[in-house]
């Protein structure tokens, strides 16, 4: 088994306990997954995933603009 070391990460009170929930679903809890989601960076060499704004039909794109002026 591997070694492994105590690390600390900030993460929103909200964000957590809505990923504890999903990830005691699917039979794994948050440290795995962080280690999971740290292993593909290394694979992927990079974020294993686009990071982008998220894309919307253009009616929402309006409405959404209309809500800021």
């Amino acid at each position: 088994m591997a070694t492994t070391t105590p690390t600390q990460i900030r993460i929103e009170k909200n964000t957590k306990k809505q990923a504890v929930e999903l990830l005691e679903g699917l039979g794994i809890n948050l440290s795995d997954a962080v280690n999971m989601f740290l292993k593909q960076v290394i694979l992927q060499n990079g974020i294993p995933f686009e990071v982008k704004y998220p894309e919307y039909k253009s009616e929402v794109s309006e409405d959404m603009e209309d809500l800021n002026t």
